[in-house]
C-alpha cells in the first residue's frame, strides 16, 4: 500500500506560534510530560508497523531583565553549533539568517534502544527587544528505510515543510505594541473570503465596478494627513495533479503568476514560502507628478501577493501600502509596513 506522504494537511500549535504542513496519516500529541513539546506522528497500533517517521516540535520562551544586554541570536547559534559538535559528528551543520533571526540546521545519526537513527533538526533562534523564542523541529526516520524511494519522497517532503513553516512566537507583542500606534485592532472581515487584524482606525470601503475581483480602499488618518491602502482578493486557479492534495507547495508553480505582476522597473521583490502557498513583495518608486499629488511629495508603492491554496480552493490576496516618503519617518505611519507585513502572513483565508 503506497504511503501517499505527499498528501498534507496543515496543522498549527502552541497557541498559533508554530503553523506548518504534515502528511495526512500523521496525527500531532502534545506531550504530557514535556511542556511546550509535541509530536507529530501516527497513532500506534499493536500489531502493525506504523514507523512512518516522527517530526518532534518543542518552543520555548526566554524574558531578558530590564537591565541586562539584548541577546545576539547569531552568536547563541554559533554557541550551540559549537558544543555539538564535540559531543558528535555531524553529517551537516549550518547557520543562515531568517526572518527575526537564524535558523541552525544539522544532521547526524544516532542509536536508541539498538535502532538506528537519522536526525534532521532546525532550531530557529528568533528574537524581538528582550523577548527570544527558541523553535525546535527534529524529524527522525529509521536508517533502515531511509533509502526506500518513498521515504526518500518524506523527507525532501518535511524539509521543505519545515522551512516553509510560520513561526508566529511575538504576536501577541506585535499586537499591544500596535495597540499602544493605532488604537484599538479588531478583525475585518473581506467578503467572508480573507480576515485581517487591523487598526479599527483604519477605515475600509468596498470598491465598485472593480474588474471582475475584489476590492477595498482603506485609510489611516492622523495629524491631517493619511496612508492608503488597496486590499484585492481574486481567486486563484493553479493545477494540481489530485484534488486531496493540500496544493501546490513549490516556488515553481507560482512564478507565471508573480512575473506578470513584479515591477520591471526596480529588484526590490522578495518571496517566501507559507505553509500554504507564497507571499512575493515588490517596491515601485512612484514620482508625484499631477498638481494634485505633489503637495503630499512621491510615494513609494508597497505590494504583497499572498496567494493560498488549501483544500482545493485558491485565494490571491493582494495588499497595496502607497507611502509618502515624507511620512515613512513619521508616527504612527512609520509602523505601518511592519505591522503589515505580519498581519498579512497572519491573515486567515476562509475555503468554500
Amino acid at each position: 500500500m503506497p504511503f501517499d506522504f505527499h498528501k498534507l494537511k496543515t496543522v498549527s500549535l502552541a497557541e498559533g506560534e508554530v503553523t506548518l504542513s504534515i502528511p495526512e496519516r500523521w496525527e500531532v500529541w502534545p506531550q504530557a510530560d514535556r511542556e511546550g513539546n509535541w509530536g507529530c506522528y501516527e497513532e500506534e497500533i499493536e500489531g502493525e508497523d506504523r514507523d512512518t517517521g516522527t517530526l518532534w516540535i518543542q518552543v520555548d520562551h526566554f524574558s531578558v531583565p530590564d537591565d541586562s544586554e539584548l541577546p545576539d541570536m547569531k552568536q547563541m547559534a554559533e554557541d550551540m553549533a559549537a558544543r555539538a559538535c564535540l559531543e558528535r559528528d555531524l553529517i551537516e551543520s549550518s547557520i543562515v539568517p531568517v526572518d527575526q533571526g537564524c535558523r541552525w540546521y544539522r544532521v547526524f545519526d544516532t542509536e536508541e534502544n539498538g535502532e538506528g537513527l537519522r536526525f534532521w533538526f532546525s532550531h530557529f533562534f528568533l528574537n524581538k527587544g528582550p523577548e527570544t523564542a527558541i523553535i525546535s523541529f527534529n524529524f527522525v526516520l529509521p536508517l533502515a528505510r531511509i533509502d526506500e524511494p518513498e521515504f526518500v519522497e518524506l523527507q525532501e517532503i518535511m524539509l521543505r515543510e519545515i522551512s516553509s513553516a510560520f513561526l508566529d512566537p511575538f504576536r501577541l507583542d506585535d499586537e499591544e505594541i500596535a495597540e499602544d500606534i493605532f488604537g484599538p485592532l479588531s478583525i475585518v472581515n473581506f467578503a467572508n473570503q480573507v480576515k485581517m487584524m487591523l487598526p479599527d482606525s483604519m477605515e475600509c470601503t468596498p470598491q465598485e465596478g472593480s474588474g471582475g475581483h475584489n476590492e477595498w480602499y482603506c485609510r489611516l488618518n492622523a495629524c491631517d494627513n493619511y496612508v492608503a491602502m488597496l486590499v484585492m482578493i481574486d481567486p486563484l486557479q493553479v493545477w494540481v495533479e489530485d484534488e486531496s492534495d493540500a496544493g501546490p507547495r513549490t516556488q515553481d508553480v507560482y512564478q507565471g503568476i508573480i512575473s506578470n505582476w513584479v515591477s520591471k522597473e526596480i529588484g526590490q521583490l522578495a518571496i517566501i514560502n507559507m505553509p500554504q502557498g507564497v507571499i512575493a513583495y515588490d517596491v515601485v518608486e512612484d514620482p508625484a507628478t499631477e498638481s494634485e499629488d505633489q503637495e503630499r511629495g512621491d510615494l513609494k508603492n508597497y505590494s504583497c501577493k499572498y496567494m493560498h491554496f488549501s483544500q482545493g480552493h485558491g485565494h490571491s490576496l493582494t495588499v497595496l501600502i502607497m507611502l509618502p516618503d515624507a511620512l515613512a519617518a513619521v508616527q504612527p505611519f512609520s509602523s505601518v509596513l511592519e505591522y503589515m507585513d505580519r498581519a498579512i502572513r497572519r491573515a486567515v483565508f476562509v475555503s468554500g
